[in-house]
């Protein structure tokens, strides 16, 4: 990633919702705004591909 950390974490947490299953997830301690935007588009294209293979996991049965 360019860059070196020791003190990045990440927390994902699960909780029950009228919708099904919440998912929140904190992305602490990733140095400079650069590396955070880069993250922040990461995680968004990770959780499309999420929202994707359950939705089609649905479909199918």
């Amino acid at each position: 990633m360019g860059y070196e950390s020791d003190d990045e974490r990440v927390t994902v947490n699960f909780r029950a919702c009228a919708e099904g299953t919440m998912v929140e997830y904190t992305h602490e301690g990733v140095p400079g705004e650069s590396a955070r935007e880069e993250h922040a588009r990461g995680w968004a294209d990770t959780f499309d591909a999420l929202a994707r293979m359950l939705a089609q996991t649905a479909q199918t049965g």
